[in-house]
């Protein structure tokens, strides 16, 4: 049997077992309404709850109904809003059951919703958020939903809780994913004007994902981008803990970017920093990644450019305080149109181009790969092979190569190592294509490739530098010691036909014994320096 009634007023508590069509109802203050398994109360008109509303069958409301001052609705059934229905004051919707906003339903809520269930914002309807909703289940906006979280509204997504957005989401107020809370984007999620997006656990993001106006987004978490993240207008990033840009997935930063923690750009994905990007973490551009600075990059931690991965430069980039280390067929390049100067700490055992023009280094520049440009200027220091007390992995000894001239200043250091006498293998070389013009300080220090330090023997030599053609010395010797009765000979040796060579050999000091006794130590550190042709 159904009952219909123009309008329901309890003034007690009232079980509906039997359906009620189309009719408005008001539960007054201290009064219930329960309505029971397999029974519907469908709403229309006009309908208030002060009391308590008790769902364990089904709730359709197709008017306007309010849930208002200290009211409650404990849902462990289906409550079904087609039309307008507010959560205001100090009432509290408790869903333990199914929640669906749909059709063109108009939900509002301004106090809380606890979603222990499923919360279903469907089809074309609207959820406007003006205070708290804590979702510790499933909540999904599916279809051409709206969800939109006004300033001062919160949405918290904790505990276990899933949260799938598959249409729209307009944050201005705050989302907070905690715990090992998950959030799917597979829709349109736009942090705006003063929105606050905290991810503390997992946020997936395969659609697109607004960060604009004056917003602000923090990743405690791992946030993984396979679709689109836009940082515009004055909006900030912040990666406190670990940032995945992958599966040529597309990130576009025109505002701000900081990076605290763990950020890879991998798998075909593209970054593009068209303002600001400070790393103060590790930053990995990695497999056959595109990164693109067009803006501001600053590196003050380690920075890694791996695999096939290209980071090209276009603008600003300060390496000054940080680490940055090229490895695989990995290129930086630089396509600023000017000279350049890479500071810092830079590992290059793949590809650094700065096709044109000139590339100072006034840093520490040590590796096993290439350097393109015009000019390369040490005005820092050169360490071919893998620079000594940087902890990364890597080869020890090697042959860094120069495509181009090569000028090392007044104020540069070329450091070598040598190990044995096989040259780029158990000793170092730096290999110039074009014109070196030298000058500053030269080192050399003995190498243990394993079998113990190397100690040189008379009649052993080592061609350090190799050049098209070379002009000018090294004004400072600090060469290895060698073993009593042996001196360093450097020697500037020009070819007509091939590349000219810095060679230095070991020779026995030619000395009376007596005399040798006394002046051993000194002539260890000798080096004598001569330029002939290589016959």
């Amino acid at each position: 049997m159904k009952i219909s009634f123009p309008v329901l007023v309890y003034a007690c508590t009232l079980a509906l077992s039997n359906s009620a069509n189309a009719v408005p109802v008001t539960i007054g203050i201290g009064d219930t309404l329960n309505v029971a398994i397999s029974t519907t109360l469908n709403t229309t008109g006009t309908s208030t709850n002060d009391g308590t509303v008790n769902i364990d069958g089904t709730l359709d409301n197709d008017g306007s109904f309010t849930s208002q001052g200290s009211g409650l609705i404990n849902n462990s059934g289906t409550l079904n809003n087609n039309d307008t229905f507010q959560n205001t004051d100090l009432s509290i919707i408790e869903n333990n059951g199914v929640l669906n906003n749909q059709s063109v339903g108009i939900l509002t809520n301004n106090s809380i919703i606890n979603n222990t269930n499923v919360f279903n914002n469907l089809d074309s309807a609207i959820l406007t958020n003006n205070n708290t909703i804590n979702n510790t289940a499933e909540f999904n906006n599916n279809g051409d939903a709206t969800v939109a979280i006004e300033s001062g509204g919160m949405l918290n997504n904790l505990g276990t809780a899933v949260l799938t957005n598959n249409s729209t989401i307009d944050n201005s107020g705050l989302i907070n994913n905690i715990d090992t809370a998950i959030i799917n984007n597979q829709g349109v999620l736009n942090n705006n004007v003063d929105g606050a997006l905290v991810n503390s656990s997992t946020l997936n993001n395969g659609g697109t994902l607004n960060n604009q106006s004056t917003s602000t987004l923090t990743n405690n978490g791992i946030l993984l981008n396979d679709g689109v993240f836009n940082n515009t207008d004055t909006a900030i990033v912040e990666n406190k803990a670990i940032f995945y840009n992958g599966n040529e997935a597309t990130l576009i930063n025109d505002s701000t970017l900081y990076n605290l923690g763990i950020f890879r750009n991998r798998d075909g994905a593209s970054l593009t920093n068209n303002n600001e990007l400070n790393n103060n973490g590790i930053l990995v551009n990695q497999d056959s990644a595109f990164l693109t600075n067009n803006g501001g990059l600053i590196n003050n931690e380690k920075f890694f450019n791996r695999d096939s991965a290209i980071l090209r430069n276009t603008k600003f980039f300060d390496n000054s305080a940080g680490i940055l280390q090229l490895t695989g067929s990995s290129l930086l390049e630089y396509q600023t149109g000017f000279d350049e100067k890479l500071s810092g700490t830079v590992i290059n055992d793949a590809r650094i181009e700065q096709r044109g023009n000139n590339l100072t280094f006034d840093g520490t520049l040590s590796g096993t790969g290439t350097i393109v440009a015009n000019t390369v200027v040490n005005d820092g220091i050169i360490l071919p092979g893998q620079s000594p007390g940087i902890n990364f992995p890597g080869q020890a000894l090697g042959i860094l190569s120069i495509e181009g001239d090569f000028t090392q200043t007044f104020s540069g250091l070329l450091a070598t190592q040598i190990g044995g006498l096989a040259a780029g293998t158990e000793y170092d070389v730096l290999d110039i294509s074009g014109v070196a013009l030298l000058g500053g300080d030269l080192t050399v220090d003995f190498f243990d490739l394993g079998g113990g330090l190397f100690n040189a023997s008379a009649g052993d030599s080592f061609d350090i530098l190799t050049a098209a053609s070379i002009f000018g010395e090294f004004d400072t010797l600090t060469l290895a010691t060698l073993n009593d009765g042996l001196r360093w000979d450097i020697a500037y040796l020009f070819d007509e036909l091939g590349d000219d060579v810095v060679r230095l050999s070991v020779s026995a000091v030619p000395l009376p014994a007596a005399f040798w006794l006394f002046g051993s130590a000194l002539l260890g550190f000798i080096g004598f320096s001569r330029r002939k042709k290589i016959m």
